[in-house]
């Protein structure tokens, strides 16, 4: 008796192929269930047995794609020794740079050529002389709103404008700091021997014995003329009115008649009857066009008055 290996379909000796599929019958007496197929060239299935372990190892079927461990070796040799002489070259490098540009003088092909002005030519933003600023501690004083501050005053007595930007004070106890308090500088630029307060807010400061100025007012680089820092325009219909009990409102018209377009902040300063400074506040106004009369107005709040205004000043800037 004859098996078909595939369908296991039984026939009699006298047959070679099963009927149903066309497999090669085989002995049913030497047949085996763990027998496998394999699909031939010609389209018929042929009988074929499992490879032993032992023919695996030759034909690298249990490995197949994996590098044999010879060429890893000598990958990762070849990698080390990339790395040595990637760490000699850097060290080689940096010996020849402090050799040449450090510890010598550098060739005057590596020297960088100072630029001269062209004849007749004047740099546009050329800064002014170094301005000096003063600091005096005068006394305490509450804003209208009722919060205690320090009153200073701030001085520039160079001979340029200066651009004063923040103040810090320490406060001590004893000796002992307690409380650094700071604020900016309302008014963004300075002439020379211009004077305004500052006033530091005194919270957390409670009993302090002795109060010093934390480092000098610094001032920034000015880099353009008085001329074009304090813009020339016009203002008509200007009033001071109160709104409301707690805040004091300036408006007007300013008209550009000097300049084809021009970006401006204004700066009103507000006095009391003695002429004193009471408070200074910022509006900013952008692309006044030349010979266009435009409306403006700022508000200043009671807290940050310290006496009630009077009169005003407006000073234009423009940076």
């Amino acid at each position: 008796m004859k098996i078909c290996p595939n369908c296991k379909t039984e026939y009699g000796d006298e047959m070679n192929f099963c009927l149903t599929d066309g497999s090669t019958l085989k002995d049913a007496a030497v047949f085996s269930h763990e027998d496998t197929i394999s699909l031939t060239d010609n389209a018929t299935l042929e009988y074929k047995k499992p490879q032993t372990a032992e023919q695996n190892k030759y034909t690298n079927l249990t490995d197949f794609g994996k590098p044999r461990k010879s060429s890893l070796k000598w990958v990762i040799l070849g990698g080390f020794v990339g790395l040595i002489l990637l760490v000699f070259g850097v060290i080689g490098g940096a010996y020849v740079y402090f050799r040449n540009y450090v510890i010598n003088d550098p060739p005057d092909i590596y020297r960088t050529p100072t630029r001269t002005p062209l004849q007749g030519f004047t740099p546009s933003r050329t800064p002014e002389t170094k301005a000096i600023l003063k600091l005096e501690i005068l006394e305490k004083v509450k804003s209208l709103g009722g919060e205690s501050y320090l009153k200073c005053k701030l001085t520039n007595t160079g001979e340029s404008i200066a651009r004063p930007f923040s103040v810090t004070l320490a406060f001590y106890k004893d000796g002992v700091m307690i409380k650094e308090n700071s604020t900016f500088v309302k008014l963004k630029y300075l002439k020379p021997q211009q004077s305004i307060p500052v006033w530091i807010g005194l919270y957390g400061t409670e009993n302090y014995t002795s109060v010093k100025l934390k480092e000098p007012v610094s001032s920034f680089p000015i880099y353009k003329s008085t001329q074009n820092l304090f813009p020339d325009l016009n203002f008509t219909e200007t009033k001071m009115t109160i709104p409301y009990s707690t805040s004091y409102k300036v408006e007007g018209i300013v008209e550009n008649q000097n300049y084809d377009s021009i970006t401006t902040e204004f700066y009103i300063v507000f006095y009391d009857e003695k002429g004193e400074i009471v408070g200074i506040e910022k509006k900013y106004v952008s692309k006044l066009e030349k010979n266009v009369k435009t409306k403006f107005d700022a508000t200043i709040s009671t807290r940050d008055l310290f006496g009630k205004p009077k009169t005003f000043e407006i000073i234009p800037i423009s940076d």
